[in-house]
Order: C-alpha cells, then structure tokens, then sequence
C-alpha cells in the first residue's frame, strides 16, 4: 500500500511540475473598426471564442486587456496557424437565393456610361458555371460591383431585380466565381449562424469532407420556405461564410424540412474542423486582427 502511494505521489508531483511548467502562448489581437465596436459586442466576442477554442483545449483563456484587445492564452503547443483562422474568422454564415441566369439578361444588356465600364455581357455569355454567372479576374471585381451601383443609381433594373447584388467564390488562381443573389428588402438572410445548433464534420456521398448542419425550431422553418421557393424558381442556395460562396447547391424535391443543410466544397479534413469550431460557435464576432505573441511559463 505504501509502495502505491509513493508511486502515485511521485506521479502527481511529477505531473504538477510539467503542468506547472508549461508554456503558454498569450496572444494579443484588435478589433478592426474598434471605434465601431460596442462593450457588449465586445463581451460577446469573449464568449464566442472562449466556446470555438474550447473545442480544441480544455486549458484556454480569453479575455479583454485595458486596451481593450482580446487577448488568448493557451498551451503552445496548439498550431498557432488555426488558433488565427478560428480568432480571426467572423463566423457569419448566410443562405441566399441566387437569381437564375435568363433572370440576368436585362441587368447586362444595360449601359452606364461608366469610365471603367466593361462588357460583362460577353462574360456572361460565354461561361455558365452551375450556380454562378462567369468566371472574372479578382481585380475587376470593384469594377462590376460599381457597374450594379450605377444601374441602381440610375434606377435601370427590373422591380424583380431591385434587391440584386453580386457575391464571389474564394479566389482560385486570381479568379473568381460571380453569383448574383437576391438580398431582399432588409439586406439579410432569412437563415444564418444564429440558427445552428449543431454543426459536425462529415463526408457527402462520394467521400468528400463536409460541414453538417442542423437548425433551431425557427431556422428549420425557414429553411423549410427558402428551399420551397428555390425549388418553385428552379434556383440556387448560396451558402455563404463571410461573404465568400462556399457552395450554390439546388434543390431538386422540394421544400427541405427538419432544418438540416450541409456545407459542401473543395475542403480538407482540417478546414472542415475548423468551420465545425467557427460555425458551432452560432455567433458571428466583429472583425479581428492579429497583433503579437508571447511565450510565458504557467
């Protein structure tokens, strides 16, 4: 019984030691705009990101320092590279109707007499991605979206087409995908994070790393009317992580009901893991960016 009980001690105490002894990375990052950030929004970012780096490590901390940064401390041995994808990440999730391609040809038929102006009808006509409109350079990008700020300007479009605006797929060798969704009369999703209350990684049926998503009594309803009008419309869903389009899937039987959607695209198993943490965290966070590091001993 001794002999236990001084193995065990010697365990405890060796244990102690190493934790004690730990390194720790303190992590400092501000807010981007802070002026336009609220105390309360402030304190919610807090318990955003203290619930997504949980998920990692049990030892982590976050909290505000008196300049007003969070601050993020936790074992150094957590690959720094996805403690800032997960920090720096907004977390804001949208599910957008896409307008259908012949619902377009008035848009791109106009002229606006802009300096800048290029002929995006001859890229609308030449590629037809499913779900988006035509492949364009990232740099033309602020040119077409100052092209829809003109023809609104000018009161050009369609009663059909009032709430039109363009969304971009992530960049893919200096290129991006154009969607155009409708935003409706309030500029926001009818679905978005603050409907999931489940969010887990899986694969889709041929084999390929996805997010699950299962939504709250309110976001299933809503699903449930948002995917009967895309399958009315013979339109997409753009489902949206920070404004960039993940995916633009269909919907091929009808209204989808039980609030359950799945994040599909070219990901690894990692950045699968890494949206679980972001999306799980069912907030959305102002925007951060990171300052500096330290080491400390625990």
């Amino acid at each position: 019984m001794k002999k236990i009980l001084a193995l065990f001690i010697l365990f405890f105490v060796t244990y102690c030691e190493d934790f004690i002894n730990t390194e720790v990375n303190e992590i400092t990052y501000a807010f981007v705009n802070g002026q336009n950030v609220s105390d309360l929004d402030k304190k919610k970012t807090i318990q955003v990101l203290n619930n997504r780096l949980s998920k990692y490590t049990s030892q982590v901390d976050v909290f505000l320092n008196s300049n007003n940064e969070v601050v993020v401390k936790l074992p150094s041995n957590i690959d720094m590279k996805r403690v800032n994808t997960i920090v720096e990440n907004e977390g804001k999730l949208d599910f957008w109707l896409c307008f259908r391609r012949d619902e377009l040809f008035s848009l791109f038929a106009q002229k606006v007499d802009s300096e800048e102006e290029i002929d995006f009808s001859s890229y609308f006509k030449n590629y037809q991605p499913y779900g988006g409109l035509f492949n364009l350079f990232v740099n033309d990008t602020t040119k077409l979206n100052t092209f829809l700020t003109k023809v609104k300007q000018k009161d050009l479009l369609t009663d059909e087409l009032k709430n039109v605006e363009f969304l971009y797929s992530l960049p893919e060798n200096n290129e991006v995908v154009v969607y155009a969704v409708d935003y409706n009369i309030t500029g926001k999703s009818k679905v978005n994070e603050s409907h999931i209350i489940e969010a887990r990684q899986d694969f889709d049926a041929i084999n390929r790393p996805t997010v699950s998503l299962k939504m709250n009594e309110e976001g299933a309803v809503k699903w449930a009317e948002i995917t009967g009008t895309a399958f009315d419309g013979q339109r997409q869903i753009a489902i949206t992580l920070n404004d960039n389009v993940y995916s633009a899937p269909g919907v091929s039987s009808g209204s989808i009901t039980g609030g359950i959607s799945q994040i599909s695209g070219d990901f690894n198993l990692e950045e699968t893991k890494k949206l679980v943490a972001i999306l799980g965290g069912q907030a959305r966070i102002p925007k951060l960016k990171f300052v500096k590091i330290k080491k400390i001993e625990h």
